[in-house]
């Protein structure tokens, strides 16, 4: 029996078109069309706006809504960026790409030191920053292969968008469900995993833990896979520099988390994400419903 289409089906063709023609046009023309999108998103659509500042004022309860507002402004201004830059993603030269992302002093030089003793390493990030274009910038400037999981779209346009946009330099994508039996298989052979720890787990899954001012779930995904095989992990940053421009970093959390008691490994990358939130809040995905679970 064959599915019926809905509208995000029928959009799908038409957005892929638009996509593919973005990713043909030059940076730095592409930031001018960011302005518009900034202009459309913050202006005329308002986009997710109740939401934002929801979490804005519940996160930083000290600032006030001028303050807030600023904060508001930048992400939607962030946001406007990533719209061009993901999707440029399909075209950009590899040494392009090398030249906008580059390691902070000391990084690269701890993963590899985790390789040479033919270990694999965990390395936990938020949405913060371009994170699509930290898989990326990792593979091209590292010798180890990244592996990331991901969740199937259901939309199968979109799910073959993002899937080639991870792979193009060679990021190895394992489907969610697959990723713990996937780094159980591969235990005697180095690898590199990301881990995006910040989505909103249902409380069953998760840990609570402090951040930004409030109780919130955390998924227990990291923890619970870095601890069954005692690997190192690591918290990895990816901060805007410029336009355009991020720095990626890493920060030792543990080498054997099998010795730390159950959820701090979970606390300690959770403090870090909070630590990069406050040094620039607007770099945040501040428009995803984080707190939409509550502790019973």
């Amino acid at each position: 029996m064959k599915r019926k289409l809905n509208i995000t089906d029928l959009l799908s063709w038409p957005l892929r078109l638009i996509v593919s023609l973005i990713a043909l046009i030059p940076l730095r023309v592409l930031y001018l069309l960011s302005d518009f999108v900034y202009f459309l998103l913050y202006r005329i659509i308002r986009y997710r706006r109740n939401v934002i500042l929801s979490n804005l004022r519940n996160s930083f309860p000290d600032k006030g809504e001028e303050e807030l507002e600023s904060i508001a402004k930048s992400f939607y201004r962030h946001i406007s960026h990533l719209f061009v830059e993901v999707p440029k993603l399909i075209r950009i030269r590899p040494e392009a790409l090398s030249r906008r992302i580059s390691f902070a002093p000391g990084a690269g030089e701890l993963l590899d030191n985790y390789f040479q003793q033919n270990k694999s390493v965990l390395l936990v990030l938020g949405h913060f920053g371009n994170w699509e274009w930290a898989a990326v910038g990792y593979m091209l400037q590292r010798s180890h292969t990244l592996v990331a999981p991901y969740h199937p779209l259901s939309n199968k346009v979109f799910d073959g968008l993002f899937y080639n946009f991870r792979i193009r330099f060679g990021t190895k994508v394992v489907p969610m469900q697959h990723f713990g039996k996937f780094m159980m298989q591969m235990a005697n052979q180095p690898h590199a995993y990301f881990m995006v720890s910040d989505q909103s787990p249902s409380p069953e899954h998760a840990y609570w833990v402090p951040f930004l001012n409030q109780d919130t779930p955390v998924f227990k995904g990291p923890e619970k896979l870095a601890s069954k095989l005692n690997m190192p992990v690591v918290f990895a940053s990816v901060r805007p520099v410029s336009k355009g421009h991020y720095e990626f970093n890493v920060f030792p959390l543990t080498d054997n988390p099998k010795e730390l008691p159950e959820g701090e490994l979970t606390r300690m990358h959770t403090r870090f994400l909070e630590q990069e939130i406050q040094l620039n809040p607007g770099a945040w995905l501040w428009s995803h419903r984080r707190w939409k679970h509550k502790r019973k």
